[in-house]
């Protein structure tokens, strides 16, 4: 569902796609500073009434919007990559499709989570070694 609902939102998708282009690299500290303090707190915003959001909630919203961002334009080609996807069918058997993909890697993100928490602390080390 979320990743359908990502798809049909590409006003949404396009921004996820340009930030780590704009923002990690063409902007000051100060605006770096305030979207990443604005964006580590939207989750705990949806409701009052809501318990705030636990590591492995922020682990799957960062794998969410990184895979969101990253695969947007290979999924939503521009002119040329479109064309080159006609012409040559090797390249275009290279295309993913976006709700696909999205679903995939939240579907692994979240098993393996579910994974670590099955195997105790080991799973807890192992996501503490990867920060």
């Amino acid at each position: 569902m979320i990743a359908s609902t990502l798809a049909a939102l590409p006003v949404l998708c396009d921004p996820m796609h340009a930030e780590s282009g704009m923002l990690e690299r063409n902007a000051s500290v100060e605006a770096v500073l305030r979207h990443m303090h604005a964006t580590d707190r939207w989750p705990t915003r949806s409701s009052a009434s809501s318990p705030p959001p636990s590591q492995d909630t922020g682990e799957v919203i960062a794998a969410l919007l990184l895979v969101a961002g990253t695969s947007w334009p290979y999924a939503e080609p521009g002119e040329a990559l479109a064309a080159a996807y006609k012409r040559d069918a090797t390249v275009a058997a290279m295309h993913r499709d976006f709700t696909t993909l999205v679903q995939r890697t939240l579907t692994l993100t979240i098993g393996g989570l579910l994974a670590g928490e099955d195997a105790g602390s080991a799973g807890a080390v192992g996501r503490a070694q990867t920060h």
